[in-house]
């Protein structure tokens, strides 16, 4: 297999494993030292290691009806960049009101090295994550 394809297959199965609820698996495709960047315009935006993005990120995610889904839609890779359209599909429960639907697309620009994210741009429709945020924290992501 080219290095094209495994790097391809490394970013599928991440998204795959997350969406099973397995982010402890998925994670471990990442390294510790990854540079994973998020939009600054998000109360919780900046870069982060992979530590950073686990305690920081990952917990404004809490509180969906089973896991979020992340779907990818498309992957395209040229050596060790692997550029990936996906689409995320979770009912919030603790929403207000219950049941809030988030339903993103995300463009993911991710360095493998070795099988290993090294380098993540995440980017997504950012008004559409600040009414998520705002259904479930009682205020805006923007600044």
């Amino acid at each position: 297999m080219s290095r094209v394809e495994a790097n391809k297959q490394a970013v599928a199965k991440f998204f795959e494993l997350f969406s099973s609820g397995m982010a402890t698996e998925a994670f471990a495709l990442v390294a510790p030292d990854v540079k994973w960047w998020v939009p600054e315009s998000l109360a919780f935006g900046g870069t982060y290691d992979r530590a950073g993005y686990l305690t920081k990120v990952l917990p404004q995610f809490a509180g969906f009806q089973g896991p979020l889904r992340l779907v990818v839609k498309s992957l395209v890779a040229d050596g060790d960049v692997v550029a990936a359209e996906v689409e995320s599909h979770g009912i919030h429960s603790r929403s207000e009101p219950p049941g809030f639907v988030y339903n993103n697309k995300y463009h993911f620009r991710i360095v493998l090295r070795d099988g290993l994210f090294v380098e993540v741009k995440e980017y997504m429709d950012t008004h559409h994550l600040a009414a998520l945020y705002a259904a479930t924290h009682g205020k805006t992501a923007q600044p």
